[in-house]
């Protein structure tokens, strides 16, 4: 996933970016050692893919993957860290089976020429953890989370933004399993070290999921403030006019409905839906869900 606070999850609900991408950095192709036929490979999908020939890319990742299961990897960092890219790739187009084995073949070289403690290791945990919660693998995420975030903790410190999208993420997984006690813990972590660091705008992501948090809890009042502090957050960052800020307008929206002010519901889902047209287009799926809530109001006046 890109690295931004938009997020197209429904339930008022937002995570911080998935997948981080390792830059790429390969060395030129040295034809006298072993793996140069992957590095070619490599080489080869990241032009292909950066063009838009998507399907070309596809082709040759099939390819990437035949090769690494016909032959163990070189123990290549660089290497390493292009996997972990095709493995993002793959991720941001929804090709979930194909991204999983490119991160775990980065995973495999991290751990045995950097070690389990590397933060690069953490990296790619953190990575195949977005992969199973989009998977609907929840368990298994949380683990891989949990994971990450001990050596970051150990690498970086509490504070640090990497550490605070991790509470993030495994506080949005408390909150989708009910364990609410759990979620406030992590999320309000998330919100300490986010508005600590230099990564204040991320903030409203952990605002918007306690929002979420204080709404099914009944706290109406608190979860609009929370809500508005994300959505001030949001505008002075990208606009009021821009998609993100409006994802928090259908949040707030559906804050009013659960409170009871129907009207106030309406016009901001109005609101919202007014953005996500002019930016992302009629048919994007956040104006079609937009229009459905509006329906579903209509229907409840």
């Amino acid at each position: 996933m890109r690295h931004s606070l938009l997020n197209r999850l429904s339930q008022s609900k937002k995570l911080s970016c998935c997948v981080l991408v390792l830059a790429m950095h390969l060395t030129a192709p040295r034809a006298s050692e072993p793996g140069d036929s992957l590095v070619r490979l490599v080489e080869r999908f990241g032009e292909i893919y950066s063009q838009g020939r998507y399907a070309d890319a596809a082709a040759i990742a099939a390819d990437i993957l035949a090769f690494l299961q016909e032959h163990r990897s070189p123990l290549d960092l660089d290497l390493a860290a292009n996997l972990n890219n095709l493995g993002s790739l793959a991720f941001a187009q929804g090709q979930l089976d194909l991204s999983e084995p490119f991160f775990q073949g980065a995973l495999r070289i991290y751990r045995e020429v950097l070690g389990p403690d590397n933060i690069n290791t953490a990296s790619v945990l953190y990575n195949l953890a977005g992969l199973y919660l989009e998977s609907g693998r929840s368990d298994k995420a949380l683990a891989l989370y949990q994971r990450a975030l001990e050596i970051r903790i150990r690498k970086l410190s509490d504070r640090h933004p990497l550490v605070a999208e991790t509470f993030n993420n495994i506080g949005f997984i408390y909150l989708s399993q009910g364990r609410d006690a759990e979620a406030e813990a992590n999320l309000a972590k998330a919100l300490h070290g986010w508005q600590e660091g230099t990564s204040g705008p991320f903030a409203a992501i952990a605002l918007n999921n306690l929002a979420y948090l204080r709404s099914r809890q009944g706290r109406f009042s608190e979860a609009k403030s929370l809500c508005m502090q994300a959505l001030a957050i949001e505008e002075q960052v990208f606009g009021t006019q821009h998609p993100e800020p409006a994802v928090t307008l259908l949040n707030l929206a559906e804050i009013h409905r659960r409170s009871g002010e129907l009207d106030l519901a309406v016009s901001t889902v109005e609101r919202a839906l007014s953005i996500f047209e002019q930016t992302l287009g009629v048919d994007d799926p956040l104006a079609v869900e937009s229009r459905r809530k509006l329906g579903e109001m209509a229907g409840a006046q």
